[in-house]
């Protein structure tokens, strides 16, 4: 089976207009081919029962990160998720097997906000990275409690197996609403659809997995595109390779 790692980032650059290619595997990457749906393809953790329990590393430096981290946990807490906020100590935020680990640092004025990166093998998800930018939380624009809680709460949708809501909904996972407290939170259907990613279990769980670190930092290959989001593609080598996944700031 092909082991892949995959990264969500919330952005603030100008998009690129880029030919959509669909690899065969793959089937469609973007996860909207059903109607009313926002999981991410297929892509989830495996797990052994409901709730499942999920390890969250708190690798902040801010007593205000740690406070939207906090926030976001208990509203993602109220799905088929039972996430424990422990104590960190990844060093730079390399992933740990079996959790997620969230960081915020600054990164750099490179694009993103947030980052969410998972690693999957044969189509479960086994550890995950969440980083959020504070080269851009620490400017005028972005320094706004809305805005952190909402890409905190959207990078953490992300791991869990969520992508992106569009339309009117008022949810994190939308793209639109940044800085309205409206946005910060996930809605009923983001809850609903973890239930449906989850309505099976396994009899084992990759939150008990071990740890995988590719060390590759580029993106790669843009390979599709909507208005406000490009996906990326970076093949690793040995069956590996890389989704990023960058929304862009009008």
């Amino acid at each position: 089976m092909a082991q892949r790692v995959v990264r969500f980032v919330l952005g603030v650059a100008a998009a690129v207009t880029v030919a959509c290619t669909v690899s065969p595997e793959d089937g469609d990457p973007t996860g909207r081919g059903t109607a009313g749906s926002h999981s991410w393809s297929t892509y989830h953790w495996e797990i052994a029962g409901k709730p499942f329990p999920l390890s969250v590393g708190e690798n902040l430096t801010t007593t205000n990160w740690e406070g939207h981290l906090a926030t976001t946990v208990a509203d993602w807490n109220g799905s088929v998720v039972q996430m424990s906020i422990v104590p960190g100590g990844a060093k730079n935020c390399r992933p740990t097997g079996g959790r997620v680990e969230v960081c915020n640092r600054k990164y750099g004025f490179n694009g993103w906000l947030g980052l969410a990166q998972v690693w999957l093998y044969a189509g479960h998800i086994y550890q995950a990275v969440v980083k959020v930018n504070d080269s851009y939380f620490l400017t005028t624009t972005y320094n706004n409690e809305n805005a952190k809680l909402h890409v905190m709460c959207q990078e953490v949708g992300h791991v869990l197996g969520l992508d992106h809501q569009h339309g009117d909904a008022r949810s994190c996972m939308n793209g639109a609403g940044l800085f309205e407290g409206a946005y910060a939170h996930p809605d009923s259907h983001d809850l609903q659809q973890l239930g449906t990613i989850y309505s099976h279990v396994h009899e084992t769980s990759t939150a008990t997995a071990a740890t995988t670190d590719d060390g590759a930092a580029s993106f790669g290959r843009a390979i599709a595109q909507t208005e406000t989001e490009t996906l990326f593609e970076l093949e690793l080598g040995g069956g590996h390779r890389k989704l990023t996944w960058v929304r862009w700031a009008k």
